[in-house]
């Protein structure tokens, strides 16, 4: 269903006579701003439209219990939320609700239409909820304004209406392969795991962002598998932050993870070994990395820290597979013997996202506090061998959950685990819920080796001593030429200068 109007705009129009100048082709500022006009005009009768239909919608479907009446409601609510900018804070209300009350009366109901696949009409069904679903939240995100009870209300519906849509799409499904919806805003896993096949197993989602799960032992896990020996995992991973308004927490990245059963969700928490939970980055927002051509084995870098909470990532990347020793020092540069810690890259075991020049420093490392970090780096590398290419990024990251009861974004459970890098943030948490990641990448200042130190290696590298003796010859040639300029410029200004000094009075 579509209920955009083509714009009443400027219409183009043309003289009878061939003389026609360029300037009374364009229309004239007047023009332009009736079309401003009914442009807005436009789109106000749109929203009211796309409201009036919500809003009927919203009270004919309170009577119905039919499974095929319900279906067709399903597939009538995703066109009517097709437009997310169309829908008004009363539209985005009226619609979050009747996505959750189709949700539950669709669930209660049996699909009495296909006995050889039962429960495809219910798939199907769901399929347009999960659409609905992703339409209401892009609404909800592009909300201006300070939030009220009627958005928090709104969200709290449309996410109530989440597990009992991915509880339909799985409906029935009998075969051993996960079911995978996706949207270009949000995409959900599902998949059935038993007291075998849950403990150390790993899932993944890519889309539309990349999301991984790794589950901890089996004895860890024994605390609430035996009593439910079949269970079904939930993966969602969004993106866009569902929660910003009620909380003005930066996150970059959200997933949400959960497992229930035939009496509904399982409350895990308080778990001895974590779950770890991969969130990956936008690439498109890639840090920008401090490129160096190195000609000393080592250079230091300054960093100011402004938070306590925060874990502090490091990425060293040279261009060749070389070991490299970092060392960290806070208020006064570190070497070899006097620093807070220090580790080697790469790291041994190549983690399973494949970065190994990364070390990820937790905020109970970096014990001092907020202030001005110093890190020194050592490539194992030989200047003989010519410069040597390294890449610096330098961030912090934290890891958070979303606290339903405070409606906030909270820490308490989570941790950054050692395997973050710049593309994702690994957080191993004792509890399951929707999980998001902070990122902020950190200003550095990199300072190579000193001047007199460069010049004493200088005999040793022949590119090198190329490169500054052409710079001191070109700067001698040039210093030559101003001051045979000078002494030219002076012959002929000279004389006449006297001669004018001796007429004076």
């Amino acid at each position: 269903m579509n209920h955009s109007r083509a714009p009443s705009g400027h219409r183009p129009w043309r003289r009878d006579t061939d003389a026609v100048r360029a300037d009374d082709d364009k229309p004239d500022e007047g023009d332009r701003r009736d079309d401003n006009k009914d442009d807005g005009r436009d789109k106000e009768g749109d929203n009211d439209a796309v409201e009036d239909a919500v809003m009927g919608f919203g009270q004919a479907i309170r009577g119905i219990h039919r499974f095929p009446e319900l279906q067709q409601a399903c597939h009538i609510l995703q066109c009517l939320t097709e437009a997310p900018p169309l829908l008004s804070p009363a539209a985005q209300r009226e619609a979050s609700a009747s996505l959750l009350y189709l949700s539950s009366q669709l669930l209660q109901t049996p699909d009495p239409s296909n006995s050889s696949h039962p429960g495809a009409s219910t798939a199907t069904a769901a399929t347009a909820l999960f659409q609905a679903f992703s339409n209401i939240l892009m609404a909800l995100d592009s909300t201006t304004g300070p939030p009220g009870s009627a958005l928090e209300q709104a969200l709290e519906d449309t996410l109530a209406a989440l597990p009992l849509v991915q509880t339909m799409l799985w409906y029935n499904h009998n075969t051993g392969t996960p079911v995978t919806v996706s949207t270009p805003t949000v995409a959900t896993q599902l998949s059935s795991c038993g007291i075998t096949c849950l403990p150390l197993s790993s899932h993944r989602l890519a889309q539309p962002r990349l999301l991984d799960v790794t589950f901890p032992t089996a004895s860890v896990l024994a605390t609430f598998l035996p009593a439910h020996p079949d269970v079904q995992l939930q993966l969602t991973v969004l993106a866009l932050n569902p929660f910003k308004h009620l909380d003005r927490t930066e996150i970059s990245s959200v997933g949400g993870v959960s497992l229930t059963s035939a009496h509904g969700a399982l409350d895990v928490h308080g778990l001895r070994e974590e779950i770890e939970v991969g969130l990956w980055r936008d690439e498109a927002v890639a840090p920008v990395p401090t490129c160096l051509n190195l000609s000393a084995q080592h250079f230091h870098m300054e960093l100011n820290l402004t938070s306590a909470k925060d874990a502090l990532l490091v990425h060293v990347q040279p261009d060749a597979p070389l070991p490299v020793d970092l060392y960290l020092g806070f208020g006064h540069p570190p070497n070899r013997t006097h620093f807070l810690f220090s580790t080697t890259l790469p790291r041994g075991r190549s983690p399973p996202h494949g970065d190994t020049y990364t070390w990820a420093l937790p905020p109970e490392r970096l014990w001092p506090g907020p202030g001005r970090y110093h890190l020194m780096a050592v490539v194992a590398w030989s200047p003989e061998q010519g410069p040597v290419g390294v890449s610096v990024t330098t961030a912090t990251t934290r890891c958070y959950f979303w606290d339903q009861s405070q409606r906030a974004w909270a820490t308490g459970g989570c941790q950054v685990g050692p395997s973050s890098n710049m593309s994702s943030t690994r957080c191993l948490c004792n509890h399951l819920s929707f999980f998001g990641s902070s990122f902020l990448v950190v200003p550095r200042t990199v300072r190579l080796q000193d001047a007199g130190q460069l010049l004493a290696r200088m005999p040793s590298n022949p590119v090198g001593a190329a490169l500054l003796g052409s710079l001191l010859l070109a700067f001698g040639l040039a210093g030559l030429w101003a001051w045979r300029s000078d002494r030219a410029d002076a012959r002929q200004v000279g004389r006449p200068g006297r001669a004018a000094r001796r007429e004076l009075p």
